[in-house]
This record gives structure tokens, sequence and C-alpha cells, in this order.
């Protein structure tokens, strides 16, 4: 069986921009790049890691309560279907099971602009409703708006831990760096780049993908 050897320090990394673990740790404090995580793999690694049993208490607490928010929005709107008689929203759950999908990071990559724009047009919708004083219409979109805030609000605690510790540990930047996971955004590009951002396999300038020269930057 064959077995596949990992770097675990950045100068056996292909690509890599930096010459050493010192120098990216040196533009990212001094602003001069950020990291950028693939959102799937945000989810995926603490789930795998289970990176959240060393974290506080607090923060522990604050995970449940988003991860389940989702789940109480839809026993919210269903609970209102029954009590004010509005039968149709029993059939809710279905849509909010697709919003979910819909609204998740890692579907921005695959819905992009359509899916922006339907989260945009959510807050659009709720005020229409109050003024309308269409109730069950409130609900759904208010279920609709806080499931994605609070699958929003996951992943921006999943980065922020997730970049911290890539920032602590040498051997996690590499392995996100080769599973494609990871990228650096470089904060103030040069010369005609309005943005630039190196991959593992790829550079992406303004928005396209180019492949790197023989010899990495």
């Amino acid at each position: 069986m064959e077995t596949t050897s990992r770097s675990f320090v950045v100068t056996s990394l292909r690509n890599f921009p930096y010459r050493n673990y010192d120098a990216l740790k040196s533009a990212v404090y001094g602003g001069d790049a950020r990291i950028g995580i693939v959102p799937n793999f945000v989810f995926k690694w603490l789930k795998a890691a289970h990176s959240l049993a060393y974290e506080s208490s607090w923060l522990k607490t604050q995970w449940m309560f988003w991860g389940a928010l989702p789940v109480l929005a839809a026993i919210a709107v269903v609970a209102y279907a029954i009590i004010s008689e509005t039968w149709f929203l029993l059939a809710a759950p279905i849509a909010l099971a697709l919003a979910f999908r819909l609204f998740h990071p890692a579907a921005a990559l695959l819905f992009g602009k359509f899916r922006r724009l339907l989260i945009f047009s959510l807050f659009l919708w709720l005020p229409y409703a109050l003024l309308i004083q269409s109730h069950w219409l409130a609900v759904m979109v208010g279920a609709m708006i806080t499931i994605w805030f609070a699958q929003k609000t996951m992943h921006n605690m999943g980065m922020q831990i997730l970049v911290r510790d890539v920032l602590r540990r040498e051997e996690l930047l590499c392995i996100m760096w080769e599973d494609q996971a990871l990228g650096i955004v470089i904060t103030k590009p040069i010369g005609i780049m309005r943005s630039l951002t190196y991959w593992s396999l790829v550079m992406e300038i303004n928005g396209y993908f180019t492949p790197y020269p023989e010899k990495a930057p």
C-alpha cells in the first residue's frame, strides 16, 4: 500500500510564496497578507480534529447554540403553523432544509451572485411582511434569516479558530496548503493587480486563476 508523505515545514511546500513560516506570520501580523480558508473545510476540520474540545466553555456553548438555532427556527415555524392553524406551513421544514443548504457558506462557491441576491431579498421581504401584516410570511422569512445568520456566525467563529491555529502550528498550515484548503491573500497587490491570492496549485489574480510559472514566486 502506497503512502503519501506530507511536508510539515513550509520550506518544503511547492509554490509557497514566503521563504519561511516566520516571514508569513510577519506579513499577516503586519497587515500585508491574510489567511483565507475554503468555507467547507472550516466545518470539516473542526469536526474531524475535535478542535473545539480545547476551547473555552463559553465558546463551546456559543458554538452549540448557533448550531442548534436552525433546528429551533424550524420547530418555531411548525409550532406557529399549528397554533395559528396555518396548515400549509407544516411543509415549511422542506423549504427551510433547502435554505439551510443554500445559505451554507460553502454554497457561495456554487451559487455565487444568486445566493447573495436571495439573502439580500430576505431583508426586503421581512419589512414588507410586517407592513402588510402577513404574520405567516414574517415568521417564514424570519426563520430563513435566522438560519443564514446562524451559519454565518458559526463559519466566522470556525474561521477565527483555524486562522489562529494556523499561525501557531506550522504543520497545520502545511496540511491545509497541500489539501488546497488554504490560500494566502495579499492585501496590498502590486501594479495593475487589484487582488492576488496564492493557492497551492494556482494563483488567483483579479479573480482569474493563473498557473504558476516554472519557478514559484
